[in-house]
């Protein structure tokens, strides 16, 4: 699958399963149960499972008291990462409860954080068979489905959940998502209005409707949705990447870049953060930075192509030397045909190659509807346009973007004089003899 639009815009549209405890905790009165549940929300799980353990084999719950303390104890262990612990509760809870749908709830939740798609659409699918009028289970399927790129089949269900509860916020969420995904910005927003008003103490609802916001130009709103996702959860990654993109779009790129370097001072390794700032920094000419901080930060194992492409290019462009860069993505590539469009393109730029990367790029985005992929594909061109010496070529791909509504890409653009200024003489060179190598 392409990569996804540049600031991480996807990651606002891509919705995750949470492992929460469906229905009201039974209040025993041995105290374990509200104990244990005052430690998770104390994000103390470790005593959380040393208490619950304790219970579970002293053999003295009763039975409705050790279904809840066998689902709390799931749920801690998967906070502490001990999935394989987690899914043995599970099970277990399936096996001693057979009809009661929480063992198959966490189960489902359990399958979809490992990652095992299939697994988990077909506990929805078992939980959807035993409780057909459960909004909730019909609205995490809807979650699934859009996380899997099938839009229409996540909108059928995320109305069916509406029809079984016209007030339930999640699947007001996940419609919104949906109908972003397809450029239906009017339903998008409808659909984000209605959820916030039903719940606004869903900072997921504010963070996605920061981001259609800002798509349809309405900064204020942005940065206000931006800041209330914030101020719910101060740890949200991506209401500081909407933030600071829509701060830069108001005319202030400092600012912006100081908002997103809040978001790497709690998430400094996240992929997608990291992308969002190198953008920004190349965005505004800042090559240095981009440079440095990709030798810093990016010459291990596991980084990501996308990332050394843009330290990639800001070292080309300040006239450094870009081949470890290079190098280190091409270690993490098993043969030729593994070979991301970033890395593609790094290679035939380190061979001196535009014009086969140019009809590589311009191939995929020929005919494509999806306006995010198109956008990214424009942008990478664009990068590698302007590396290449070609500078109106790149200046016309960055405004194509910006047509599309993809960022505020004027400023990636670089002028004559930046070009004719770059301590790089391959690029002088080009840029002098419009060269298309």
């Amino acid at each position: 699958m392409p990569h996804r639009a540049l600031f991480r815009v996807f990651l606002l549209l891509t919705l995750s399963i949470a492992i929460v405890v469906g229905s009201q905790i039974v209040r025993a009165d041995s105290g374990v149960i509200p104990e244990s549940q005052a430690l998770l929300d104390a994000e103390n799980p470790h005593d959380a499972i040393a208490l619950l353990s304790r219970a579970l084999r002293s053999n003295e719950l009763s039975r409705d008291e050790t279904l809840e303390a066998l689902k709390l104890r799931v749920i801690a262990y998967e906070r502490v990462g001990a999935l394989e612990q987690a899914m043995d509760d599970a099970e277990t809870l399936i096996e001693q409860f057979p009809d009661s749908a929480e063992g198959y709830s966490l189960r489902m939740g359990l399958y979809f954080v490992s990652g095992a798609t299939e697994e988990a659409m077909g506990e929805l699918d078992r939980l959807i068979e035993m409780e057909p009028e459960n909004a909730k289970w019909m609205a995490n399927r809807a979650g699934i489905l859009l996380s899997l790129g099938d839009l229409d089949s996540a909108l059928r269900d995320a109305e069916r959940a509406l029809a079984i509860d016209p007030d339930y916020a999640n699947a007001y969420k996940i419609a919104g998502v949906a109908y972003r995904q397809r450029n239906e910005i009017e339903k998008a927003l409808t659909m984000l209005d209605a959820g916030i008003a039903l719940d606004p103490e869903d900072e997921e609802l504010w963070q996605v409707r920061g981001v259609v916001r800002l798509l349809v130009g309405d900064l204020t709103g942005s940065i206000s949705d931006s800041l209330n996702a914030i101020t719910l959860d101060p740890h949200n990654g991506s209401a500081f990447e909407t933030l600071a993109l829509a701060t830069w779009a108001s005319g202030d790129p400092d600012e912006a870049l100081t908002i997103i370097e809040s978001a790497l001072s709690f998430q400094k390794s996240n992929a997608e953060t990291q992308y969002f700032f190198l953008a920004l920094l190349v965005s505004t000419q800042r090559y240095a930075e981009a440079a440095a901080f990709g030798s810093d930060h990016l010459l291990i194992a596991g980084s990501s192509d996308r990332n050394i492409f843009l330290a990639y290019m800001a070292t080309r462009l300040m006239g450094g030397n870009a081949t470890p860069l290079f190098q280190k993505s091409m270690e993490q590539r098993a043969d030729a045909e593994n070979m991301s469009d970033h890395l593609t393109l790094m290679l035939l730029l380190e061979t001196d190659k535009f014009s086969p990367a140019r009809e590589q790029i311009y191939g995929l985005i020929e005919g494509n509807t999806d306006i995010n992929v198109v956008c990214q594909l424009s942008f990478l061109v664009g990068m590698a346009a302007m590396v290449s010496g070609h500078e109106q070529e790149a200046q016309d791909l960055f405004l194509n973007t910006e047509d599309l509504g993809y960022a505020p890409v004027p400023g990636c653009l670089a002028s004559s004089e930046q070009l004719d200024r770059s301590p790089d003489p391959n690029i002088r060179h080009r840029h002098d003899n419009n060269d298309e190598a």
